[in-house]
């Protein structure tokens, strides 16, 4: 007998690959995740269908008695198989419009316990037909489901007892209804018009909510003080955590916010949670977002976004809300400018689909409500893998985790004034075209001083191991811009286009003063650095995505391409004047460095899906990714004669071009169940690694590297209230062209640092296991996750200390290549000199790195009070070699072991009433495998106390107190200080629109920063400077003014992202919505 799906070349071309390659694994979402308001894009469902009839209004359900059916969770349910629909005769039946049902609280019974009752929000109208059908489940406590239709005659809109025949179609068969029936009945489901109103109690909701892969929390749950911010709303829900300007949910920094689904100033987390009010949210989602491809084939490729969707309320969507205000104060004890002012204004016109904002802002204390672009790397220090604990103050903190994969960062340390105007524009073109956009500019200027004070954890037998003391001031002024569109457009019924252009600009110029000192073990000064830089860069960024998306016919079958060019670049030069003095000499240079870097991208994939039943299906897919860089790096020495920048230094100089593509065939399998989603997937990858090299001299590099990457993704769902999920991937990254290029890089005399063209790409392994669950009833949630990697050839440093005396270092194969060596050559003849005190950093490839994170939170509320508290373990094995002058490299092993805990207190009492205290603390080790008499601990402690009571309609006052502490730091560092900030204010004008409200920053005068930074060869205490005490006085205003309907006069959609579409075809879904 030949089985039909062998009879399509398409399939057997498939189960060819599929056979050859891999042997049957599995995936964790599939398409059960389609992102926020894209309706059934992706999933088996027919969303999207023609012909059906619209329903609108309100409702209620009512029982036998005649009281209203309350449901003690809201959800969406399918039924098990598309299949089972099709029993019904129900071929095409399309989504129509959300119903909102308002109920009292009750709960239904039978002889077996009580059940929940869950009301599809979302109906469905059969093409031709006269009745509308609404999903519906009961639930009882040990999660046995029993899944039923609820269905509405279009003529009078009573249901009927001739439809409850239609019950037993959708009955999963994995969960037949309980023995002895139910006592429950449903006489009739009242579907109003839209002119109509019924008096019904609204039903308050549960507060958290699974729906597949994506966490659902009611906002209405969490009582916060009129002027709240989305950002304050979202720091009262569990989970979720605010720190040093990124927002944390479940463990992980949320990249991306979207606005009911869409994009809001090109997904920035901040500029939609510090600039929308926390009134006009209604629901706050949140889930890891998988690409618009992925989406659409139903295959995951393991690479997600934290995500958080905005679901506003629908009496938001037809009106006019914002705010503007100016403030103007004064500083008391003078840091930064004497005066102080601040001022904005935020303007959101939403009338159904169309959405456009307005914001501005001007300030010298601080305050940024977006996330800053960074394209040349003025932000911050690119961090080391071992992490630091966070600073605290108005100045924030740096280094950490970040480097040049954060495109956006934090705010600034120091004291920064910002100015900054956006927009943001969203609509829905007819039935077929989304488009959205946006634009940033913004100005600022920082002013900041740091005090480092970094240990070597090796130095020499007789002097012992250095220490080195630095004062960094720095001015640094920055402008950028920014524009993202998204056009999505559905050509037709089965094919769609989507294209997202994106560009950045940024000019910066920096003046960087540094004087440092360097000590060894004995206490003898053995050098003095004073260094002076001027740096001035322009960058450049622009790509653009494309894909193209086709659904056949038959379900599950799709074609997809996407395709995604890019460029960026800097152009720049760097003035150096430097004074070095050592125990027996002193030196001194004048250097101006010009840059010009250049990468051109391209990547592009071809995906294919195929289903071989309603359960199952494969996908091939072929990619390539290809990046050309070009780097020159000249430095010229001033000419004693001319005074100009002439001299070519050829050692301190460099022109090289790189090139690295990777070109993967794959092919995947997925199976899905209402229960079960699996995805394995096997690539085979080719990736090609060369560079040319003209200066300071003639060398080419050319490497080739075979892999074979495997990955598998799981998600089970334990009923509606908890899921688990697994992740585990592999995966390369190659050497960036600064890594390869063996130039010296001298900005810091005393800190040399330079490429390697001996690297290759290293090989990555990461798992990922998360659990949650909620118990509505009682608002108890439960979340874990562990997260481990660990790499082969993994990217470190070889660290060259000078010691005592100075050193000349040869740079040949011998200084290049690491323990893992590869098998290329360098033939230098070149030799750098370092200074007493002095060292060379070189990336080399060594192995041994790992990290694991567990981290785990539980939430409840009890009497009023939001109860979150939060456990983590976390411990990173970092590899790195350290050489002492011409002497061997050792290996060293930085294991950073790490112990926290916190607990949140938040209010839920009322608006009047707004009070938050949290704490949480850290204890931190470091320990080397060599010198381990320099292991340290260090403990971190911080707790906040926030209040903002209103005794009247008219007063507000506000207090925030926060308490930090460090222990077992350098002895400076060793602080413990209160930050103080409270306010008083007065609401006037109609509906308390306007404020008057007096504020003091820091009143006991004792805010600081302090971090420490942790790498494989040294660890570091640093102190930044923050602002200081002041006073202002602000005036503001709200702007509300709605026609107190939602979406084109109907009640708010139910958006969907990570939740649980029909199981059934990928690609079957409307392409392009």
């Amino acid at each position: 007998m030949r089985l039909p799906i062998l009879a399509n070349p398409i399939s057997r071309f498939l189960l060819i690959c599929l056979s050859v390659l891999f042997s049957v694994t599995a995936n964790a979402q599939g398409e059960n995740n389609p992102p926020a308001g894209r309706g059934s894009e992706g999933v088996g469902g027919r969303g999207g269908g023609r012909g059906g009839f619209r329903v609108t209004g309100n409702g209620k359900v009512v029982g036998s008695s005649g009281n209203p059916i309350s449901a003690a969770t809201v959800t969406i349910l399918y039924p098990n198989s598309i299949d089972q629909f099709e029993k019904s005769n129900a071929n095409n039946f399309a989504w129509s419009d959300t119903i909102n049902f308002k109920r009292k609280k009750s709960t239904v019974s039978n002889n077996q316990g009580q059940y929940e009752i869950n009301i599809n929000l979302r109906a469905f109208a059969p093409e031709g037909s006269d009745f509308t059908w609404m999903m519906g489940e009961l639930q009882n406590p040990d999660s046995k489901a029993f899944y039923f239709l609820l269905v509405a005659q279009q003529n009078d809109g009573k249901i009927t007892s001739q439809w409850l025949n239609l019950l037993s179609l959708v009955n999963l068969k994995q969960m037949p209804p309980p023995e002895g029936g139910f006592n429950f009945n449903i006489p009739d489901m009242i579907l109003l018009n839209k002119e109509e109103s019924i008096n019904a109690v609204e039903i308050k909701t549960q507060a958290v909510l699974i729906k597949g892969d994506t966490t659902e929390i009611n906002a209405n749950n969490f009582k916060v003080n009129p002027d709240a911010t989305a950002e304050d709303l979202v720091g009262k829900m569990p989970g979720v955590s605010s720190s040093n300007g990124q927002i944390q949910a479940q463990g992980e920094t949320v990249k991306k916010v979207l606005v009911d689904g869409k994009p809001f100033f090109g997904e920035d987390p901040n500029a939609a949670l510090k600039n929308l009010p926390a009134e006009v949210v209604g629901k706050i989602q949140i889930y890891d977002a998988k690409s618009d491809q992925s989406l659409f084939s139903g295959i995951d490729d393991g690479n997600t976004t934290k995500t958080m969707n905005i679901i506003t309320k629908s009496q938001f969507r037809n009106g006019l809300f914002g705010r503007g205000f100016a403030g103007i104060g004064q500083s008391i004890e003078g840091t930064g400018d004497q005066t102080k002012y601040k001022g904005g204004i935020t303007i959101n016109s939403f009338h159904g689909n169309r959405r456009l904002t307005f914001l501005s802002q001007i300030n010298n204390i601080n305050e940024q409500n977006f996330s800053f672009e960074d394209l040349v790397g003025s932000m911050g220090s690119g961090g080391n893998r071992g992490g630091g604990m966070g600073g605290m103050g108005g100045g924030g903190s740096r280094g950490g985790m970040g480097g040049g994969s954060n495109f956006f960062t934090g705010n600034q340390s120091g004291i920064t004034t910002t100015r900054a105007i956006g927009l943001n524009y969203g609509n829905q073109w007819g039935k077929n075209v989304e488009l959205s956009g946006s634009y940033f500019l913004t100005s600022t200027a920082n002013i900041n001083s740091t005090e480092t004070n970094r240990n070597y954890i090796v130095g020499d037998p007789i002097n012992g191991a250095l220490n080195y003391l630095e004062t960094n001031p720095s001015n640094t002024d920055n402008l950028s811009h920014r524009a993202n569109f998204r056009l999505n457009w559905k050509l037709d019924s089965t094919n769609s286009l989507l294209i997202e252009p994106k560009i950045s600009l940024q000019q910066n110029t920096i003046e960087n003063p540094l004087s440092a000192n360097t000590i060894n073990g004995l206490g003898e000064m053995i050098s003095r650095l004073s260094n002076f830089t001027n740096t001035q860069t322009d960058g450049y960024r622009a790509s653009s995505n494309i894909l193209y998306r086709h659904s056949f016919k038959k379900k599950g079958r799709t074609f997809s391409t996407e395709i995604n060019p890019g460029i960026n670049g800097q152009v720049g030069n760097t003035l150096l004047a430097n004074s070095n003095y050592f125990i027996s000499d002193t030196t001194s240079r004048d250097q101006k460095t010009d840059l010009v870097k250049n990468t051109n991208t391209f990547s592009g994939n071809i995906t294919l899906t195929e289903s071989l039943d309603s359960n199952n299906f494969i996908a091939a897919t072929v990619s390539t990714n290809i990046n050309q860089n070009n780097n020159d790096r000249l430095a010229y020495l001033k000419d004693v004669v001319t005074l100009g920048y002439t001299r070519l230094d050829t050692f301190f100089s460099s022109k090289f071009i790189n090139g690295y593509s990777q070109h993967k065939v794959g092919v995947s399998y997925r199976y899905q169940t209402y229960k079960w989603n699996i995805t394995t997937s096997l690539d085979g990858q080719l990736a090609l690694l060369d560079g040319q090299q003209s200066m300071p001299k003639n060398s080419d590099l050319s490497r080739q590297f075979t892999s074979l990457l495997p990955s598998f993704q799981a998600r089970y769902n334990l009923g509606m209230k908890r899921n688990l999920r697994m992740n585990y991937n592999t995966s390369n990254n190659a050497p960036s062209i600064d890594q390869l290029q063996p130039v010296v890089n001298n900005n810091n005399t005393m800190q040399l640092s330079s490429g390697n063209p001996l690297l290759v790409q290293d090989y990555q392994h990461s798992l990922f296991l998360r659990y949650f669950s909620v118990t509505p009833e009682t608002g108890k949630n439960v979340f874990w996750m562990i997260n481990s990697q660990y790499s082969n050839n993994y990217i470190s440093n070889k660290t060259i200390l000078g010691g005592r005396d100075a050193k000349w270092i040869l740079m040949d194969s011998n200084i290049f290549k690491g323990p893992q060596a590869g098998s290329g050559s360098y033939s230098g003849s070149d030799s750098v000199f370092l200074s007493p005190g002095g060292q060379i950093t070189i990336p080399v490839n060594v192995n041994g790195y790992y990290s694991l994170r567990l981290f785990g939170s539980w939430g409840k509320t009890i009497k009023k009070i939001n109860v979150n508290t939060n456990a983590g373990i976390t411990t990173s094995h970092i590899p790195s070699m350290i050489q002492m002058g011409n002497s061997k490299a050792a290996v060293n092993y930085a294991t950073n072991p790490s112990v926290s805990a916190g607990l949140v207190l938040a209010s839920n009492i009322s608006e009047k009433l707004d009070f938050t205290v949290s704490g949480n603390g850290a204890y931190s080790q470091v320990i080397n495998s060599i010198q381990k008499t320099n292991n340290q601990t260090y403990i971190n402690y911080n707790s906040r106390f926030m209040i903002n009571f209103m005794p009247t309609k008219k007063w507000v006052i506000n207090s925030d107190v926060t308490y930090q502490a460090y222990q077992g730091l350098s002895s400076s560092f060793n602080q413990k200080y209160y930050l103080w900030n409270a306010g008083l204010g007065y609401k006037f004008m109609k509906g308390n629109a306007g404020e008057l409200r007096l504020t003091a920053y820091d009143m006991l005068n004792q805010n600081r920063s302090i971090q420490r930074n942790v790498t494989q060869t040294y660890y570091e205490d640093v102190k930044t400077k923050v602002l200081t005490r002041y006073l202002m006085i602000t005036f503001t205003y709200k702007l509300r003014k709605f026609n107190g309907k939602g979406e084109d006069g109907k009640d708010m959609k139910t958006f969907f992202p990570g939740g649980m579409p029909p199981p059934g075809m990928p690609g079957h879904g409307t392409p392009g919505r």
